[in-house]
């Protein structure tokens, strides 16, 4: 059995151990890792960022980039280190003044004009339609991103074909071939209705869909009648309830 004096200092041996254990955790803390935090906060890097703005598509030179040093502790990889690296590729996104350049936003060769048709999947294709009158195209006011519906008109009747109640418009083209740009900064462009106005609009459509259009450009006259312009969620929406739709026609056909 322990005396009353052998267990004070029993304890007063583990308060000293524990006290050491402090005072050395201490100087690790203040000579050691501190000193390692501060010399990574304190590192720098070269990075490249723009000098001005740079459009999608627009080939990047000298003068819109410049290298500068910065901070590397917060950065991630897949910054563009040297202006090298930079001039001569392309942007595949719109870039802004004093912005960090990643190098998953610029690429090597250019943009097609034609990104839309990038993405086709092969489930479905694109095709264009003739607008046969200003009013039929909805007065040029069509962009890229529309739903819209097609109508058909003859002699005897006019309807909406249950396959192309909701159809997405790729692009509106000009008589030279060349898509209308919304974007467009040339006022005067803009309001030249000659140089805006599309007389084609190409559509997004499965092989149902495009062989109807395709009878439909050579035999009647198609006006079509906007559905929706906005979010691209509900967009999809309309899409989603036009791939049913066809779904079950094409099952009420294979009953037949």
């Amino acid at each position: 059995m322990k005396l009353k004096g052998e267990k004070s200092l029993s304890w007063l041996k583990n308060k000293t151990v524990i006290g050491v254990a402090c005072i050395v955790l201490a100087l690790l803390v203040c000579f050691l890792i501190t000193p390692l935090y501060n010399r990574r906060l304190d590192s720098k890097t070269d990075v490249v960022v723009l000098a001005e703005d740079v459009r999608k598509g627009e080939q990047i030179t000298n003068k819109m980039v410049k290298e500068i040093e910065a901070g590397s502790y917060h950065l991630k990889d897949g910054y563009v280190t040297t202006v090298s690296e930079a001039v001569g590729k392309y942007a595949n996104t719109d870039l802004y003044k004093d912005e960090y350049i990643l190098k998953n936003r610029i690429q090597d060769i250019p943009l097609s004009k034609d990104t839309y048709l990038d993405n086709l999947n092969g489930e479905k294709g694109a095709i264009s339609i003739t607008m046969q009158s200003l009013a039929a195209g909805l007065s040029g006011k069509l962009v890229e991103g529309d739903i819209i519906s097609v109508i058909t008109t003859n002699d005897e009747n006019t309807s909406i074909p249950d396959e192309l109640k909701y159809v997405k418009v790729l692009a509106c083209t000009l008589s030279d071939g060349e898509d209308v740009d919304v974007n467009a900064k040339d006022e005067k462009e803009k309001e030249d209705k000659e140089s805006t106005t599309a007389e084609t609009i190409t559509l997004l459509a499965d092989k149902y869909q495009a062989k109807k259009l395709a009878s439909l450009e050579a035999n009647e006259k198609i006006h079509v009648e906007l559905v929706y312009r906005g979010d691209q969620k509900n967009s999809d929406k309309f899409l989603k309830q036009q791939d049913k739709i066809i779904k079950e026609m094409k099952e009420d056909t294979d009953e037949q």
